[in-house]
């Protein structure tokens, strides 16, 4: 998870025209099911690393399987805290603590608590969400790893690939709060890599080839942002003469009419 990047989604969204509730409700929505999906991917890769990895790393899965099962309930929380109405129950303490001045925003929470269900009962899409597009964003990042190790050198299945992604992913997401990962993914990485017998070198250059791939996707990402943003600012002045004109038009229509009217 990466909170900038939902905050710049967020905003993009609005100045699309979609409805602050919607925008809000299905970025929301995407993180939940990214943790849930994430949490199971975890569960998996932990069970088949207790039944294959050799005695002297058994400790630290049993350590990773720990982490996981203490963070788990938090994340679970989240992904499932939608039933509870939290956005609209959170506004309204603060609003009695405000006196009342925030009102306006305890009815918008509650637009986005709506608007989350609303798309939770959606029964086919959830499902296909979780067992078919995160398994194959996970498959593809996956692949990322197997390829890097297969040109340093040091091949592995495809399984143990799958296993060190996700278990990476888990770690960072759990760190969300340190901006882009830094040192939480190379972390992981090297303790995740050394559980099928990679080198900490290795690791951390796979970590280095993760970072490389990131700002391959994410520099064009930041550049189409903005080019969009200055788009979005190129069309705010524009369409202020269209609305003066409008509105001068209006007041000459007005005139005759007051000219008319017999004085009081």
């Amino acid at each position: 998870m990466r909170i900038g990047g939902d905050l710049v989604s967020f905003r993009l969204l609005l100045k699309s025209g979609f409805p602050a509730s919607m925008a809000a409700a299905s970025l929301i929505v995407d993180m939940q099911l990214t943790v849930i999906a994430q949490l199971l991917f975890a569960a998996a890769s932990i069970g088949y690393l207790f039944v294959h990895v050799q005695w002297a790393t058994l400790r630290i899965v049993s350590d990773l399987a720990w982490g996981i099962a203490i963070v788990a309930p938090a994340f679970a929380v989240f992904a499932l805290i939608h039933h509870a109405k939290p956005f609209e129950r959170m506004m309204r303490v603060l609003d009695r603590i405000a006196s009342g001045k925030l009102a306006e925003l305890v009815g918008k929470s509650a637009e986005i608590d709506a608007a989350i269900k609303r798309i939770w009962r959606h029964r086919a899409v959830i499902p296909r969400y979780l067992l078919i597009w995160q398994p194959l964003q996970s498959l593809g990042t996956s692949l990322e790893i197997w390829l890097a190790l297969y040109f340093f050198g040091k091949p592995v299945n495809l399984v143990d690939a799958i296993v060190i992604d996700s278990l990476v992913q888990a770690v960072s997401s759990a760190a969300f709060f340190v901006p882009a990962a830094l040192d939480v993914q190379e972390g992981g990485f090297v303790l995740v890599g050394g559980l099928p017998g990679l080198e900490p070198a290795t690791c951390l250059a796979l970590a280095g080839a993760r970072r490389v791939r990131d700002l391959v996707i994410f520099v064009p990402g930041l550049l189409a942002w903005q080019i969009a943003e200055s788009r979005i600012a190129a069309s705010v002045p524009a369409s202020l003469p269209h609305a003066s004109s409008s509105t001068e038009k209006t007041l000459q229509m007005q005139a005759p009419a007051q000219a008319r009217m017999p004085a009081a």
